[in-house]
């Protein structure tokens, strides 16, 4: 195989594994067909800790209930359609007040790429994105290229 070839090669592997993840969680109610997602006026995510490795997705939320009453839900983690997609559920009331994102490669000679505002370098293989009032409007996207070298050395 030529050079170019291999280059396209490795481009459209590196295309297909671009993974799309943000936070799955949402409030959630059982009806006769199952679980049926809701929204509340009444419950906040305060805070939103999501660690995505190679190996691991990892979030830990904060709700908070802004009435004067107690508030009784079920907490769903709907399952990602084939392909790593984690979405959203969205279905708490105003932004994120305190979101974080660590995004961990695992090798220092591996190469993770993806977009966010104020993203720090936290050590040789972590990278960091915190916001206040944060919004999700989309999907995050994260490239993770492993090269055969890092590849060969895994345990």
């Amino acid at each position: 195989m030529t050079t170019v070839p291999k280059l396209m090669l490795a481009c459209a592997l590196q295309a297909l594994a671009t993974t799309t993840v943000l936070a799955n969680d949402s409030m959630a109610t059982l009806e006769a067909g199952g679980l049926v997602f809701t929204r509340s006026d009444e419950i906040t995510m305060a805070k939103e800790d999501l660690y995505i490795s190679p190996e691991q997705v990892e979030v830990k939320y904060l709700y908070r209930n802004t009435s004067d009453k107690p508030v009784s839900t079920i907490v769903a983690f709907p399952m990602p359609k084939i392909g790593g997609i984690l979405t959203t559920g969205n279905n708490w009331y105003g932004p994120i007040g305190d979101f974080r994102l660590t995004v961990d490669k695992l090798n220092p000679e591996s190469i993770v790429s993806f977009c966010g505002q104020g993203v720090k370098k936290t050590g040789p293989t972590t990278f960091e994105m915190r916001a206040k009032d944060f919004y999700p409007e989309r999907d995050l996207n994260i490239l993770l290229v492993v090269s055969n070298k890092v590849a060969m050395q895994a345990p």
